[in-house]
């Protein structure tokens, strides 16, 4: 699953909550701070990433990933 961020404003705080195949939610936290993005789930259970115009960031369940912006 790819998350695919567009024109965050600085200061965005969001959480988006998206269902497995299996119907278990899993919830990320997108936050921009100046030139950086953050992105954190608690609770993944399956691998996932970010897409920011061309940049991609994998990640493995539960964690957090930056990116530039």
């Amino acid at each position: 699953m790819t998350l695919r961020l567009f024109e965050l404003p600085d200061g965005h705080d969001s959480t988006t909550t998206v269902p497995s195949e299996t119907g278990e939610p899993t919830t990320f936290r997108t936050r921009r701070e100046g030139r950086r993005v953050t992105v954190t789930s608690d609770d993944a259970r399956a691998p996932w990433a970010v897409q920011v115009g061309d940049r991609v960031v994998r990640a493995e369940g539960a964690e957090s990933v930056e990116l530039p912006v």
